[in-house]
């Protein structure tokens, strides 16, 4: 039905597409080549920002470490009761200085517990020696007036014993 009209129409479009797809591979190979010094620019920044970002952490972490390696110490220190230092201020970050500032409340609230117990340890042990002379005061005037009572009794013993042998004798 289409015969050699086919034949000789799919030649001449076989040879435009070959065509086609040359220029299109061209077009491929051209924008690969603009595009690989690019996608090595692109590479190269990366690795510098990732390379910064390293920096920027490690001085980060540096930044904090010092601080709060300071404020371990410190917590140490007065846990183990050495409430006679200070808590050193930190200024930044916002959080350490708060920090920092508890701590330091924590302990001169401490220090002023301590010397309050302290004072009233003294006060006490002043009662309780007060206290004992005036045990020991009456436990000696108990004393006495037990031996006065003994003596007493002995004494009327000792009466009525004469006085019965008065009534003896008399008869």
């Amino acid at each position: 039905f289409f015969g050699d009209d086919l034949s000789a129409g799919d030649e001449g479009q076989g040879a435009r597409g070959r065509e086609w797809l040359a220029q299109l591979q061209e077009m491929i190979d051209r924008v690969a080549a603009e595009a690989r010094p690019v996608a090595r620019d692109v590479a190269v920044k990366a690795a510098e920002l990732a390379a910064v970002a390293g920096g920027v952490v490690a001085w980060a972490s540096q930044e904090l470490a010092v601080p709060v390696r300071k404020l371990g110490h410190t917590a140490d220190a007065i846990a183990s009761g050495r409430l006679g230092s200070t808590v050193a201020p930190i200024a930044a970050p916002a959080e350490l200085a708060q920090l920092s500032e508890s701590l330091e409340r924590m302990r001169r609230v401490l220090v002023e517990k301590i010397q309050t117990i302290e004072e009233l340890n003294v006060g006490l042990e002043a009662k309780v020696t007060e206290r004992t002379k005036e045990l020991q005061a009456a436990n000696q005037e108990l004393g006495e007036a037990l031996e006065r009572l003994k003596s007493a009794q002995a004494q009327l013993v000792h009466s009525e014993k004469m006085a019965s042998l008065g009534q003896l004798v008399a008869g």
